[in-house]
Parts: structure tokens; C-alpha cells; sequence
């Protein structure tokens, strides 16, 4: 061989050297941090990390560690480090104690320059520029004002409900009735917009909805995403080609169109929903802010916002409270009692509801037993030690609060529905941040008190009037299945009886 083809021969195993070196690092490369950090976990593997033991849900991996491994894991979503702390003494340093250097949230997505503007992806001056403002539309003045809105919607509820009771098996798919409740509940207080899909179920605005959350193929590649983030830019084009995303900008038209709307119509009084306070918060701030105005898209981006987080996750968690009941008729005949006591045949009201005290007990332990967020995360700054343990910075941290819930040593017997667990004087005992369904600290959930207001004016205008029995249908225990949050696999049938 002369000298020039020893040198391209050289030049050709060189090449393949390099390639080989470049691929090898960049499947391991990022799979040695918590190693580094004496912090405990699973091992990963290369270019996918910990993937693999996602086959089941990912809450259902992430107890397991719980258990094996102890409350500080680290653990690797593709590429992606996640720190899971459930140490509560840790929890209180990251929600509440040192916030400023967790406030921000990953995102749980790859995100466009539109979902970006969502309060929950909002970062640092930006998310408490946009939550300050979003506040007013959960004041108890605007719950007060909801309420009669959502009443509304429960008559219609009542009125299917009744249908159901004069079939002959008389039993019910409890998510299928219950998304519909949410949905004209959604369209009602965010939009102004009376939808019905209890009786319309072929409403634009419920088949978008309803489309909006089925993952298909689009989960998996969005997976792919967390192994190989350049890939995201391919996937974007999907969902652009696709369509998949029309179901999305479906309802940020509605938001622009009624804005349109309500501007050129300045005498039409409107409802007080949620888009009309962000209006009105706009407006507001021309005239007392002016280097920080709040933005047509940021108010569409908000208003849909609104509806991805309150649509599917309330519905789950009526079905789930529906079921415990049924399966609990002691605990049902309680609530029954309590709201002949308290309310009557009077309509549920903001203030009525609050008296329920027994059945806030029952919702709150069906949102122990089955949170809708199965977890929560933050976003680390900057290296920081606490309690002898180093949270490198730009790691996600995982909150498990699914894992949390289930801890027998905090909550024993940790699958059995248990209201007296939030009694008053047992509530007093619980330590803090065991209990989490809704985050906690700063930048915990702000719609709280309007998500209970919803499920428990539905829970009233049915338990009043009938009986939730088990179905031959009903799926005991219930299988979880969770696509980002915690949802049933399957319909939660149920069975209703006139009193």
C-alpha cells in the first residue's frame, strides 16, 4: 500500500473512531450527575436512561423507588436528570423556604412560542406577573358568581341523571356524563359560552375538547423527544401537518373572536367569566402599569390554559369521588344526611356548600387516594445544599405526590377510603407537606376552591335525589392509567337508585 492510501485508510478509521467516541458520549454523557453526588436510584441505561421501567405507569415506577431506594432518587427521563425528593423536611425548603430557587417549572412538554405563555410554563417575573393578575378570577366574589353559573350546568346534570334512573339497568360510564358536566361548566365560567354537550355531545366545542386529549402516536413521539431533543422540530411538524393541533387553536379562536366581540360591542354587558376578568385586568393595567401591559395572546393563551387544566382532571375526580361512595354506602349515608341537614331542598350556593363538612372529608381523601397530578416539578437554579444533600442546579425536581399519598408510614393502610382521616382533629395531626394534591407554597394550584365548588354542587344535585350503587359493570379497584396525569384506564360504571 503507498503512502497515500495508508493515509486516507488513516483518515477513514479515524473518522469511524471519532463517530464512535461522539455517539458513545452522547448516550452516556449525562448518565453519571447523581452518581457524582452520592445520590441513590436506578440504574440507567445508555441514550434512554430509565425509560424502560416506564412501560408500566410512570407514578407506579416511581413508588417502587420510593420504597427501594428511599425519598432522595435520582433517576433519568431519557436525557433528562429528575431528582425525586419526598422528604418533607426537603419540601418545605423547595415549595415554601427557598422557593426563589424553585420557582420556575420544567417543561413537562416541548413547547411552541403559544403553550410557552401558559401561566403553568410562565417563568420568574413573568409567572408572578401573570398569577397576581389571574388571582381576581378566583376571588370568592367571582366563585359567588360562578356558582350560579354552575348551577346551571348542574340542573342539566340532575336532568340526565334522572334519565338514567328510569332505564332498565339503570347504570352509567361515570367519566363519559362527568366530562360533559365539566365541560359546559369550563365553557360557561372561561368563555361566557352556553354549550350543553350533556345534551349536545356533537358540540364543536366538546369534540375538540375531547380530542384534545387522546395521545395516540403523538405521546410516543413527544417521548422520543426526552431521548433526542434535537428531534423535537420533526415532531413539531407533525403535529402542524397533522392537524393535531387545530383542536388546540380551535379554542384560541374562540378566545380572539370573543374578544373581538366584546370590544365592538362595549354595551352588551357580559358574563364574569374568567376571559372577561383578564379583560377587565388588561384594561387595568393601560391605565396603572404601563411597562408591563398583559397581551391579546397572553389572555387566549390563559383562557385555553384554563380549559386543559380543568376539564378532564375535574371530571376524573368526580368519577373517582362517585365510586368511592358507591362502594362506601356508610360514607354515602353520611353525606346524604349532611346535606339534607345542612341544605335541604334549597339550592346549592358558594355558601351552603362550605357547611359540607363530611363530604369535603370524603373529597379530599378520593384526592389522596387518586391525585390528578400524580407528581409535581420544579427547576433548580443554582447547586444548593440541604440537609447534607446537594441538589445539582438545572435537574428536574420531582415531587412524587402520588408516592407521598400512598407512604404507609404516613397514611397506614394507604389504599383504604378512610374520610375520618381528614376530620377536624385528625386533619390537625397530618405533618405538613404529606398531603399534596394541589401543590403547595407560592406557586401551588390557584383554582382550587373553584375545582371543589364544581365537583361538590354535582355530588349535592345527585346524592339529594338518588343513590350511587356499584354496577355489574364496575371495575373494582379501579385501573389507573396515567398520561401525564392520573386518570382511570377504563370507564368507572356506575349504577344510580331513586330515593
Amino acid at each position: 500500500m503507498d503512502i497515500s492510501g495508508i493515509l486516507l485508510f488513516t483518515a477513514v478509521v479515524l473518522v469511524i473512531v471519532i463517530a464512535f467516541v461522539q455517539i458513545y458520549n452522547y448516550g452516556s454523557r449525562p448518565f453519571n450527575l447523581f452518581t457524582s453526588y452520592g445520590i441513590p436510584g436506578p440504574k440507567p441505561h445508555m441514550y434512554f436512561g430509565n425509560l424502560d421501567s416506564f412501560s408500566k405507569p410512570r407514578f407506579l415506577a416511581e413508588q417502587e423507588w420510593y420504597q427501594k431506594y428511599g425519598k432522595i432518587i435520582g433517576y433519568y427521563f431519557g436525557r433528562t436528570p429528575n431528582l425525586m425528593v419526598a422528604d418533607r423536611e426537603m419540601l418545605k425548603y423547595v415549595m415554601s423556604t427557598n422557593f426563589a430557587n424553585f420557582r420556575n417549572r420544567p417543561f413537562v412538554v416541548p413547547t411552541d412560542d403559544f403553550t410557552e405563555l401558559f401561566l403553568m410554563n410562565a417563568k420568574d417575573d413573568k409567572w408572578k406577573f401573570l398569577r397576581t393578575l389571574m388571582m381576581a378570577a378566583f376571588s370568592t366574589k367571582k366563585l359567588r358568581d360562578n356558582s350560579v353559573l354552575i348551577n346551571r350546568c348542574v340542573q342539566q346534570l340532575r336532568d340526565n341523571v334522572a334519565n338514567i334512573a328510569t332505564t332498565t339497568n339503570k347504570d352509567f360510564p361515570a367519566n363519559h356524563y362527568f366530562s360533559s358536566y365539566t365541560m359546559d361548566v369550563i365553557a360557561a365560567t372561561g368563555f361566557g359560552i352556553e354549550v350543553d354537550s350533556q345534551k349536545n355531545p356533537n358540540h364543536p366545542f366538546a369534540v375538540h375538547a375531547k380530542r384534545l386529549f387522546k395521545g395516540g402516536v403523538l405521546q410516543y413521539l413527544i417521548g422520543i423527544t426526552f431521548v433526542f431533543p434535537f428531534l423535537w422540530s420533526w415532531v413539531k411538524a407533525y403535529i402542524i401537518v397533522t392537524g393535531a393541533r387545530k383542536h388546540r387553536d380551535f379554542f384560541a379562536k374562540i378566545c380572539a373572536d370573543t374578544i373581538v366581540y366584546r370590544r365592538q360591542n362595549p354595551d352588551i354587558v357580559p358574563t364574569k367569566d374568567i376571559l372577561q376578568t383578564m379583560l377587565e385586568a388588561q384594561k387595568n393595567c393601560e391605565t396603572t402599569n404601563k411597562e408591563k401591559i398583559l397581551s391579546d395572546k397572553q389572555i387566549i393563551a390563559q383562557s385555553t390554559m384554563f380549559l386543559l387544566a380543568a376539564y378532564e382532571n375535574t371530571a376524573n375526580t368526580l368519577a373517582f369521588l362517585s365510586y368511592n361512595l358507591a362502594l362506601h354506602q356508610d360514607a354515602q349515608d353520611k353525606v346524604y344526611e349532611e346535606i339534607r341537614t345542612v341544605i335541604g331542598k334549597e339550592p346549592a350556593t358558594f355558601e351552603n356548600i362550605q357547611q359540607l363538612k363530611y363530604l369535603d372529608m370524603c373529597l379530599s381523601e378520593t384526592l389522596r387516594i387518586y391525585p390528578v397530578s400524580p407528581r409535581t416539578d420544579r427547576t433548580v437554579t443554582e447547586d444548593i445544599e440541604i440537609l447534607g444533600w446537594t441538589i445539582p442546579k438545572k435537574v428536574n425536581l420531582v415531587i412524587p405526590i402520588y408516592s407521598i399519598h400512598h407512604d404507609p408510614d404516613i397514611w397506614p393502610q394507604p389504599e383504604k377510603f378512610d374520610p375520618e382521616r381528614f376530620s377536624k382533629e385528625n386533619s390537625a395531626k397530618h405533618a405538613p407537606y404529606s398531603y399534596l394534591p394541589f401543590g403547595a407554597g407560592p406557586r401551588m394550584c390557584m383554582g382550587t376552591r373553584f375545582t371543589q365548588l364544581e365537583i361538590k354542587m354535582a355530588i349535592v344535585e345527585i346524592l339529594r335525589n338518588y343513590r350511587l350503587v356499584p354496577s355489574t359493570r364496575t371495575e373494582i379497584p379501579v385501573k389507573l392509567m396515567e398520561n401525564y396525569l392520573l386518570s382511570p384506564a377504563n370507564e368507572i360504571w356506575l349504577s344510580v337508585e331513586k330515593r
